[in-house]
């Protein structure tokens, strides 16, 4: 404990010399007023009499007759000590400013420093208050800061003369600009390899602050090749987050740490990044705020690169909007996508909700997101919703103009849930659709321009609608076969047996019903798989022409389960697959309720142990008795339990313990399994798991938040 001044003081930062001695930094009170005051030790703690004008080991320096708070330190090379923060008279213009101090090694002021060692310098016009201090590689000096209205970061940089560097942003000074009438409170500051300056705080996010940080050129400019447009946000806790300090790693990772509040009080957080300001955690998850509210993964698809796109729908509080991000195989978001150097993308069809629940990647690398949108009117009417995005994620005008196609039904009720791209480049488009007293499963032809194709279907308008029963039809499901046709797959209320069923309609290439496919020609099957609702979801057809389709079924004591069928290329169940030569397989995950929502065809990699071998991959949710966990089953292709996957062939992943929903899963191109969906982390937003084929325990490079 060291007493500096002849009141309170106040140590607030400090630094190693590279011989072992400590320097503090700080602010002693005078009696009258605070003034900027060092002491320095040496490697045994005790005060270092070498330093200092009485050689007691303290400094203090009155920069003007007001309060002058010394708030951050930094050693330059040749071993002078700057000091930063501010001062100045809080009563009357202009106010408090950014202060500076430089100090030679035996602390006294370095006369070749503004002419005398110290300097006060107005930023921002109003009260500015610098937090932290850095050193370029070329002496040169960084102080970072917030000013009076919270609303900005303020930047300055200067010569190693101790003026202003007018080759940084043409003045020497920058504010980071209003962030939407928010508060910004800039705390820390640092100098990356490459000379770009990180600047980290707090920034008001969609409900509180957050990690807020933000990234300039060596000119002095937003540097756009950082996060979004040079500006990166990270919510870390459920309530306010404080970014105080960073520091960047040899690799070039940058580390932010500071508090985050849990609702309750208030944690140490950190959080880690990519030089670019990607996030960077590895546990095999990740999840992404990518609007102002919830959102939801509902559509995955993998690029020919490996990198994975997700589709579904974010909320601004109000309605849900489409929604698309792309993320690099290390489960980053991929800053070359969507809104600028963001990896994400947002679209509003009209003003009602939209969802998008199916993700297709073109042959061209093309992006189609399939889903609905709303019209609230009298009556509401909902309509099949397709939007395309190019390769970096802006709106394709080459389809229907402006990258948005709208399909109508008849009495205008309609959803998509699955896209897919046939080998003449036409996309097709399935879901239900309403016939004026049920739904009906619904298919669209689109030409490669987003016009209907008039070839397809009986009416020659490009769509069809097929009543499998009486009741309400349900397809959820798509595939296209090797020779053209389209299988839908989805469920059908069965009057008499009270209860849904499984069912299958396929379809020729012109979309009319193929009558070598189901029960006696009608191109239709219908399968129950336990005596009460069964539910599809999903489908996916083998190589061999075999049809897998998963979904769930009800089994009583309040219990869905994972419910597979498997089905001969004729429509009839496949005796060879499942439960005593069913056809059919129940597979409880947990002990309460367990959805699948989504099933893909993979190969799990060979190990020392075990050749390669196909695999069917069902995923989706399951009930932990609190809240839902991501749910991830393998079976061999006899429908058994692949064993050696996770806990007895099955996974399931948390990611907060607070609700999680695993809605769609695609395999990489090395077997590797992503799921996608939601995660609840304070708020709802994209959510991804990525397992090993062989062994249940996520792996890969993540993020949290953004």
């Amino acid at each position: 404990i060291t007493p500096v001044g002849a009141g309170a003081d106040y140590a607030y930062g400090l630094v190693v010399q590279p011989d072992g001695k400590i320097v503090a930094a700080g602010s002693a009170n005078n009696g009258a007023n605070d003034d900027f005051a060092l002491a320095r030790y040496d490697t045994n703690g005790a005060l270092d009499t070498t330093f200092g004008p009485s050689a007691n080991g303290k400094v203090t320096t009155g920069l003007d007759a007001y309060n002058n708070y010394g708030l951050a330190i930094a050693l330059q090379t040749d071993g002078k000590i700057v000091v930063a923060g501010y001062g100045g008279n809080s009563a009357s213009a202009p106010y408090e400013n950014f202060a500076l101090a430089r100090y030679t090694t035996t602390g006294t002021l370095d006369t070749a420093f503004s002419g005398d060692g110290k300097l006060i310098q107005d930023i921002s016009g109003t009260r500015d208050y610098g937090r932290a201090v850095a050193i370029q590689a070329d002496g040169k000096i960084v102080v970072a800061g917030s000013d009076y209205n919270n609303n900005e970061f303020i930047i300055a940089r200067f010569t190693t003369a101790g003026v202003l560097d007018t080759s940084f942003s043409g003045d020497g000074k920058d504010l980071t600009g209003d962030i939407g009438n928010n508060s910004a409170y800039c705390y820390g500051v640092a100098i990356q390899d490459n000379q770009k300056i990180v600047m980290v705080g707090a920034i008001i996010g969609p409900d509180n602050l957050d990690f807020g940080m933000f990234c300039y050129t060596t000119n002095g400019v937003l540097d756009s090749s950082f996060g979004y447009g040079g500006k990166v946000i990270t919510p870390v806790g459920a309530g306010a987050d404080y970014a105080y300090g960073l520091v960047v790693q040899p690799d070039g990772k940058i580390v932010a740490a500071g508090s985050a509040n849990n609702g309750a009080n208030d944690d140490f957080a950190l959080a880690r990044y990519h030089s670019d300001g990607r996030l960077d955690f590895k546990d095999g998850k990740a999840n992404s705020d990518v609007h102002a509210s919830t959102d939801q993964i509902r559509g995955l698809a993998i690029q020919a690169d490996g990198k994975i796109v997700g589709v579904g729908a974010g909320s601004d509080g109000s309605y849900n909007d489409f929604v698309v991000a792309r993320y690099t195989t290390n489960g980053d978001l991929d800053c070359s996508f969507g809104y600028t150097n963001s990896g994400r993308r947002y679209t509003t069809i009209n003003s009602g909700t939209e969802l998008a629940y199916a993700a297709l990647v073109q042959s061209d690398g093309k992006i189609v997101a399939g889903g609905y949108t709303t019209y609230y009117s009298t009556p509401n009417t909902n309509r099949f919703a397709l939007l395309r995005y190019t390769t970096n994620g802006g709106m394709d005008g080459s389809w229907s103009s402006d990258g948005k196609v709208e399909t109508s039904f008849t009495n205008n009720a309609a959803y998509c849930y699955s896209v897919a791209q046939q080998s003449d480049g036409k996309i097709v488009a399935a879901g239900y659709a309403y016939n004026g007293a049920n739904n009906d499963f619904a298919l669209a032809r689109y030409n490669a321009n987003g016009t209907l194709d008039t070839s397809f279907g009986a009416n020659g308008d490009g769509m069809v609608m097929t009543p499998i029963g009486s009741g309400q039809d349900y397809a959820s499901g798509m595939a296209l076969q090797s020779d053209g046709k389209i299988v839908l797959a989805g469920s059908t209320w069965v009057s008499g047996a009270n209860s849904n069923d499984f069912a299958l309609a396929r379809y020729l290439t012109n979309g009319v019903l193929d009558t070598t496919f189901g029960t006696n020609g009608t191109g239709l099957m219908v399968t129950p798989i336990g005596t009460n609702n069964d539910i599809v979801n999903a489908m996916a057809i083998q190589s061999d022409g075999k049809i897998v389709v998963s979904g769930y079924s009800w089994q009583g004591a309040n219990s869905n389960d994972f419910a597979l069928a498997r089905y001969n290329a004729n429509g009839t169940l496949d005796t060879s697959f499942g439960t005593n030569g069913t056809g059919k397989v129940v597979t409880p995950v947990l002990s309460s309720n367990d959805i699948c929502t989504s099933v893909a065809l993979a190969t799990r990699a060979a190990s020392r142990w075990w050749p390669a071998e196909s695999v069917i991959i069902a995923s989706g949710y399951a009930w932990n008795n609190t809240n839902w966990d991501f749910a991830v089953v393998r079976y061999r292709m006899n429908g058994t339990l692949d064993t050696r996957f996770g806990n007895g062939g099955k996974s399931t992943t948390d990611f907060n313990a607070a609700g999680d929903v695993g809605y769609s899963v695609a395999i990489q191109s090395d077997g590797k399994i992503v799921v996608g969906g939601y995660a609840n982390i304070g708020d709802t937003r994209f959510g991804l798991a990525r397992y090993e084929n062989e062994i249940a325990v996520p792996g890969g490079t993540i993020f949290v938040g953004h």
